[in-house]
């Protein structure tokens, strides 16, 4: 039942935005670009509704778009 605190449809809109986000994620993770820190070749930092991508230079980052 939907109240004044709580908006219908409002988990499935994130459930949504969330599944969209992770799948983009993920395909930047397959670019091969980044830094390496350690064993790890990282390339995006992700929280929440925050991404940074992570380059050596201008043209990796772009490359990641």
């Amino acid at each position: 039942m939907c109240t004044k605190d709580k908006k219908c449809g409002q988990n499935r809109t994130l459930s949504s935005f969330n599944l969209a986000l992770q799948k983009a994620i993920q395909s930047i993770k397959m670019v091969p670009s980044g830094i390496k820190i350690g064993k790890e070749q990282l390339n995006v930092l992700a929280y929440a509704d925050d991404i940074a991508l992570i380059g050596e230079n201008e043209i990796e980052i772009k490359n990641c778009m």
